[in-house]
């Protein structure tokens, strides 16, 4: 009811902007509990969430230690996207936090547990929408399941996305609009997505990140505050080995994302595409350029042999 959320979003004062819900059902029923408060108590918890979010993310997938991570935490919680997602209040932090969750308990050997947390993705499916398909692609068939499963016992509302041009403008659908050109892309997308989550899955770290970057691409209902997820993409191929080109990807793309608001859309597309493509070529294709890799970090609780 449209008429119904202009009239509580007015009643909040004069400073507020009205803007539609159209979120997927399960975010509305995530903070429900949080209406019987007071507004300011209600905004500090959610935001309090938002931040714990973010923090466990940082903790369970920045590479390094000591000085190196609190710099990646710095970087994390100071590049524009996830700064302006925490200050507006978005659950992208939350789909972060699911991803990260999910990789860790993969590597802890606990493949369903692992389907259970990616059923999280729920909140804004688009963020790591192709996630599931490439961890299915790659081998990872309990952990779809479950997240399958889980997923169903949530009932997703039907969200309409098509008429707010706000919600495309960082998107391919922006440049390429709602017609038989983005079909055209979105299934390049997918099968490029699916192709590398294939060449990559040895690595699981690398069969998250084309998932990522495939969702971001395929998704045409994005904001720039959405982009976070490119720095989880970013942290999991370091822990995999990034290649040399692979790390002048992540460092242009850390500037185009810190300058959002003046580069927009396009550059962003592109540095996303770059990332994807760079994963269609498995760890070893590349002989000698190999030696210019990363050191491949292990994870918390890894029980790998």
């Amino acid at each position: 009811d449209l008429s119904a959320q202009q009239r509580a979003i007015r009643g909040l004062g004069p400073e507020f902007n009205v803007q539609p819900f159209i979120s997927p059902p399960p975010l509305a029923w995530l903070v429900t509990p949080l209406t019987s408060l007071p507004f300011t108590a209600a905004l500090v918890i959610w935001t309090a969430l938002l931040f714990a979010a973010l923090f466990w993310t940082w903790f369970l997938l920045a590479p390094g230690e000591g000085f190196a991570r609190s710099a990646h935490l710095v970087l994390w919680l100071g590049v524009f996207p996830v700064a302006f997602g925490l200050m507006v209040g978005q659950p992208g932090a939350l789909v972060a936090a699911a991803v990260a969750t999910a990789w860790w308990l993969i590597r802890a050997k606990r493949p369903l547990a692992a389907g259970v947390a990616l059923s999280f993705l729920v909140l804004k499916p688009q963020l790591a929408l192709l996630v599931p398909v490439a961890l299915v692609v790659a081998g990872y068939r309990k952990t779809f399941v479950t997240w399958l499963v889980a997923s169903a016992i949530v009932v997703l509302g039907q969200t309409q996305t098509a008429a707010w041009d706000i919600t495309r403008r960082y998107s391919i659908s922006g440049p390429l609009g709602l017609g038989w050109a983005l079909r055209v892309v979105e299934l390049a997308v997918l099968v490029t997505t699916v192709v590398a989550a294939w060449r990559q899955r040895h690595s699981l770290e690398r069969v998250l990140a084309a998932g990522i970057a495939g969702s971001l691409l395929f998704t045409p209902y994005l904001g720039f505050q959405d982009f976070l997820m490119l720095f989880v993409a970013g942290w999991l191929l370091v822990r995999s080995g990034a290649t040399a080109v692979q790390v002048a990807i992540l460092v242009a793309g850390y500037v185009l994302l810190e300058l959002a608001l003046v580069v927009l859309a396009i550059p962003i597309l592109v540095a996303e595409a770059l990332l994807l493509g760079s994963l269609l070529w498995p760890i070893g294709s590349f002989g000698a350029k190999d030696a210019y890799r990363l050191a491949p970090i292990r994870a918390f609780g890894d029980k790998r042999a």
